[in-house]
């Protein structure tokens, strides 16, 4: 990626040289009235794109080939112009990076359309005015690479877009923006039906609910009297504290748990209803209502002195 006696403007993703475009005029006679100074800081973010494209699949082919990591390039990336001053370089960098974007997207698509058959476009004019030979390099190695390595340096490429967009500010092209919007929505729905999604109930869940129910039955509650006069109940201390650890041996001791569960009264419907007896104070037992007094047979209901009947067995001699 060098070429002697050209004066660099300043160095793109991974450190690679763009040249001054007085300097590049020099080779290329045709475009020197043509005014594509910003057409030319493009085709240097599309050039490197098309040797980061190639570097990643030699890689997959060549074993020792040189090592390229694009994540930790985006970590270094911060280019600085040597030349160019004032808002013309933030200019000249917005351009860059904006067509680097843009290429490495594209050939994720053309790597993908070699891989599973589809027809390709022929070499493009970025292609032909810098390396013919590179664009034709990277069609052999994708139509010669088993497909899961081609499909993995399509997927890094992505990615590399991804990363370099969020880190600069420039925006990604349409259709990988749209692919991250999809990918997106596909993650909240996922996430959104696990949440919906009801917890399985086991029967390890079921015995620790029915331990929890019969335990909140089993330990009792003490009255505290509020300065109004009234009572407050609330769970003993240190029987909360036996409470969580009964529960936690119970559950690590099949024999011990089902003694528990024959020992308490039965299982109540859930735990609102504990929590409801909790505000409300101890349960009340309930009591049998009175039976109606047995009616006095006649001629019984008063004394034989003319006085009401006395209770009986009240040890007066007859």
């Amino acid at each position: 990626m060098t070429q002697p006696g050209y004066e660099v403007a300043f160095e793109g993703f991974a450190g690679w040289p763009v040249f001054e475009y007085t300097a590049w005029l020099r080779n290329q006679a045709e475009f020197a009235d043509a005014g594509i100074d910003d057409y030319y800081i493009r085709l240097n973010g599309t050039w490197h794109a098309d040797f980061a494209t190639e570097q990643l699949l030699r890689m997959r082919d060549i074993p020792d080939w040189r090592p390229f990591d694009p994540q930790a390039e985006v970590q270094r990336y911060n280019p600085e112009p040597r030349h160019a001053q004032g808002t013309q370089a933030e200019h000249d960098l917005a351009h860059y990076t904006s067509a680097f974007i843009d290429r490495l997207a594209q050939k994720a698509e053309l790597l993908r359309d070699v891989q599973q058959g589809r027809p390709v476009p022929a070499l493009d004019v970025a292609e032909e005015l810098e390396a013919p030979d590179r664009g034709e390099r990277i069609r052999k190695h994708a139509a010669v690479l088993p497909a899961a390595d081609v499909r993995a340096v399509a997927d890094e490429l992505d990615d590399l877009a991804r990363a370099l967009s969020h880190k600069t500010g420039v925006r990604l092209p349409r259709a990988l923006s749209e692919k991250e919007r999809g990918r997106e929505q596909e993650t909240q729905d996922r996430a959104q039906g696990e949440n919906d999604r009801p917890a399985p109930v086991t029967a390890g869940a079921e015995l620790e609910r029915r331990l929890d129910a019969a335990l909140d039955a089993g330990f009792g509650r003490v009255a505290e009297m509020r300065p109004n006069g009234t009572l407050r109940w609330t769970r003993q201390p240190l029987a909360e504290r036996a409470r969580a650890a009964l529960r936690k041996d119970a559950l690590g001791n099949d024999r011990l748990l089902k003694a528990l569960l024959r020992s308490f009264p039965p299982d109540r419907d859930g735990a609102q209803d504990a929590a409801a007896a909790d505000a409300a104070g101890p349960a009340q037992t309930p009591q049998e209502p009175a039976k109606p007094a047995r009616a006095a047979r006649p001629g019984t209901a008063a004394s034989r002195h003319g006085g009401p009947a006395h209770p009986p067995n009240t040890g007066r001699a007859r």
